[in-house]
């Protein structure tokens, strides 16, 4: 009995030698890449969070200077209609007098 104990006992210890050279670094190398797989699906989704908040808070700001822009673009454009309106009938009046020029030389050259 105790030579079926110590070959028992060698076995046991043989098997834990085994574990402890081959099975256990096989584990470790499988956690760690498996904490690496996960590390690197977090930080993914954690750019695409970020990039898409970030988007989101972007148009916000622009839509905000946007609206508070409006009253003076509206202003401006506004502006710029009478602007061209008055150009216009300036030029109108421009060639009319011109016209009324050369009508009085003629008259009085005549």
């Amino acid at each position: 009995t105790t030579v079926a104990l110590d070959v028992t006992g060698i076995a046991a210890a043989t098997m834990l030698f085994a574990a402890s050279f081959f099975i256990l670094p096989y584990k470790r190398k499988r956690a760690i890449e498996e904490f690496r797989a996960k590390t690197e699906t977090l930080r993914a989704d954690l750019r695409r969070s970020f990039e898409s908040k970030s988007s989101e808070e972007i148009d916000r700001a622009v839509d905000n200077v946007r609206g508070a822009l409006e009253p003076y673009t509206r202003f401006v454009r506004s502006e710029r209609a009478k602007v061209e309106e008055r150009s216009s009938i300036l030029a109108k009046a421009r060639e009319r007098l011109m016209v009324l020029k050369r009508e009085i030389e003629s008259v009085l050259a005549a």
